[in-house]
């Protein structure tokens, strides 16, 4: 992950030499030849691949966010507030393709006997036809064409340090982000105890995460604001991991592998909420220009964070070492709801500041 940091810089310096819908065409290409990479035992291979893999997954988590909002906001001149409805429908369906996936993964690695590495191949056709569809149907747009690549790199970093809306956005976005992995890395082994279907289990995490983002577009009719919702997120994920660190005890030998299982449910859910939530904030909050170099920025500390959790546990060698990651979640779920109530603050702050100069 510490490379992949190196890789976010690149994608950083390259968004405005070319437009995002080229980078999302680059994407796909890119992808396809990381997947395809998995076919070969060579060591250089393998590295080239992951290389391409890191730079497209800066790319997937900021230029296609970055498209869609200019249009919406921009070209459209759609209601800022109808992001939260695009966003909420986003997450439910990327949980029903993921569950798919899942499946049609499974029938590739039994009919075509190539074992883990099918699902990758098996993606390669659709990245393909995701790269024609948007060749074909997407408009081009971009950020500030203007600045140089080490200009536009120190104006993003820039503007996240001297912007406390935008500084105290992008650190509950790393906390809470960063946690998630960890969790991703972890329910594997952490099950193990139980040996659940892992096909299954992961089914009801993408279930989770669908009613999440249902759950969303509820508490958005009763007016509930997203930056209220965004606290709840980190309410609920400090919970869930509360009850990770008091089921996962080595003297228990599994026998509460049903409530880690259960929590880490919860925890799902807590995601389906968030990422339609933190959609609409970010398009709310962040300059238009500077979009995807101010996303791509965040995504710095939450590698860090993620990898230092995970190499410490390593290093730990304890039995313990489960309990222990899971308390340092908790505690940054708690710093992240900290963070995430200044951030709802400094937002009706600027709003009421916004009138005053309507009025004025």
């Amino acid at each position: 992950m510490t490379c992949e940091n190196v890789l976010i810089i690149f994608t950083i310096c390259v968004n405005y030499r070319f437009g995002r819908k080229r980078m999302c065409i680059i994407f796909c290409l890119l992808y396809s030849l990381c997947c395809l990479s998995k076919l070969s035992s060579n060591f250089t291979s393998l590295l080239i691949g992951r290389v391409l893999g890191g730079i497209s997954t800066s790319v997937l988590f900021s230029v296609f966010e970055s498209w869609y909002i200019h249009q919406h906001t921009v070209r459209k001149s759609y209601p800022v507030s109808w992001l939260s409805l695009t966003f909420s429908k986003a997450t439910f369906f990327n949980g029903v393709l993921a569950i798919v996936a899942g499946i049609v993964a499974e029938v590739g690695v039994e009919g075509f006997n190539l074992g883990p590495v099918a699902p990758f191949v098996m993606a390669v056709p659709w990245l393909i036809i995701a790269a024609v569809f948007i060749t074909l149907t997407w408009e081009e747009n971009y950020g500030e064409q203007d600045l140089n690549w080490i200009v536009s790199c120190r104006e993003g970093l820039h503007t996240i340090i001297n912007d406390r809306r935008i500084l105290s956005l992008g650190m509950v976005q790393s906390i809470f982000e960063s946690n998630m992995y960890i969790f991703v890395f972890l329910w594997t082994p952490v099950l193990e105890a139980g040996k659940p279907p892992l096909g299954i289990t992961f089914s009801c995490f993408m279930v989770a995460i669908m009613i999440g983002s249902s759950l969303y577009s509820v508490l958005l009719t009763k007016n509930v604001s997203s930056q209220t919702i965004l606290c709840y997120c980190l309410m609920v994920m400090a919970a869930s991991f509360c009850v990770c660190v008091l089921s996962t005890s080595p003297n228990d030998g599994g026998d509460y592998v049903f409530a880690t299982f259960s929590s880490f449910v919860i925890l799902e859910i807590s995601v389906g909420l968030y990422f339609p939530c933190i959609g609409r904030l970010k398009g709310e909050t962040i300059p238009e220009n500077l979009r995807a170099n101010i996303m791509n920025w965040f995504r710095v500390p939450m590698n860090v964070i993620t990898c230092t959790a995970l190499v410490s546990m390593h290093h730990l060698n304890h039995d313990r070492a489960n309990q222990i990651v899971f308390f340092y979640c908790v505690c940054s779920s708690i710093l992240g709801l900290w963070t995430a109530k200044y951030y709802a603050r400094s937002y009706k702050t600027r709003v009421v500041e916004d009138s005053l100069l309507q009025v004025a």
